[in-house]
This record gives structure tokens, sequence and C-alpha cells, in this order.
């Protein structure tokens, strides 16, 4: 059984957000496959822990996947790096 000692209901606003922000990117992985969903085409950098280069690409706006060995990476597009893990 679940008890809630405290429950609390509020109004949810309807309608819609003008104008909302899209990520830019999307960076994930799935088994030994980087994926990427990009707003628009970017450069990619992808670097594994040591710093050292490991792809440099020109990735088309959507989504594009990438076959990595296992191992952890730093992937940049623009501004934004994220630490994925490849396993």
């Amino acid at each position: 059984m679940v008890y809630f000692s405290s429950l609390e209901f509020k109004q949810i606003a309807e309608g819609t957000v003008a104008n909302a922000a899209l990520p830019e990117a999307r960076i994930y992985t799935a088994g030994s496959v980087l994926h990427l969903t990009l707003a628009r085409a970017e450069t990619v950098h992808i670097y594994n822990v040591s710093g050292a280069l490991v792809r440099n690409f020109r990735a088309p706006a959507g989504q594009t996947t990438v076959a990595l060995p296992t191992g952890i990476y730093i992937v940049r597009t623009g501004e934004r790096s994220e630490k994925v893990f490849i396993h």
C-alpha cells in the first residue's frame, strides 16, 4: 500500500507557448552508436578522454549516427559539449 502525507493539485495553464526555444542539439548513445539530433548543420568534434580528436565532421540538420568503439568521449557541437559513454 502507498500512502501520501500531502497531496497538492495545481491549475495547468491552457494554450500554447509562443516561440518556444527548441534545444540546439540532442546527444545520446544507444549501444555502440552515438546519436546526434541537430537543429541546424554543425561541425561535430569527438574527443577521447585523453583529449585526442577521434572524429571531426560536418553533420547536417536532423538525425546523424556515428558508430564508436567502447569508451568515454566528449562530443562538441557549436558551443555545447557533452560527455558520453559507449559500451
